[in-house]
């Protein structure tokens, strides 16, 4: 059975800086496991204003000694795809994994827009969800994704902030 969980932040900056510093979060010292992070495709729609792209990205993979067996070591790959609304200042991107996929499957689906409260601010909504073929194995290692997808959001918001502070005193 699938392991999903949903978070969410907001911070507290403007949605263009947000949408601005997401192109900027990699390469970081906070995250030396993404080696690469490639745009490999993007179309505008000019009626719309719409941009979506297409990222290629590689990653070092850590793999616990108890799945090696199954997955081995060395690189992960995925794909995300981006669609950005600078109209309604909405953004969703949608990662999925190409390395394992037929054993494993880990989509997230981040969706950045203003936030409810403050049009000031940004909100993000975060959701993951991982699936394993597999009988007992399989639910530990979802649930070991899982947990490895919460700590990763968590330095990945402290990226996106370090990136928001650089594009902000860039334009100051």
């Amino acid at each position: 059975m699938p392991h999903i969980t949903d978070l969410f932040h907001v911070f507290k900056h403007d949605w263009k800086d947000v949408f601005l510093a997401s192109w900027r979060k990699y390469p970081s010292p906070k995250r030396p496991d993404i080696l690469s992070v490639d745009i490999v495709n993007k179309e505008f729609d000019p009626q719309s204003g719409v941009l979506t792209t297409t990222r290629f990205i590689i990653a070092e993979g850590y793999v616990p000694v108890w799945l090696r067996p199954l997955f081995g070591g060395g690189v992960v790959m995925f794909v995300e795809e981006t669609r950005v609304d600078p109209k309604n200042q909405k953004m969703k991107l949608f990662t999925r994994n190409v390395s394992y996929d037929n054993i494993l499957k880990t989509e997230e689906i981040c969706e950045y827009s203003p936030d409810p409260v403050n049009k000031l601010w940004t909100q993000l909504k975060q959701s993951c969800r991982v699936s394993m073929i597999g009988g007992m194995m399989a639910s530990s290692a979802e649930e070991y994704m899982v947990k490895k997808f919460a700590a990763n959001a968590s330095k990945g918001r402290e990226i996106m902030e370090a990136a928001i502070l650089m594009c902000e005193q860039e334009r100051a």
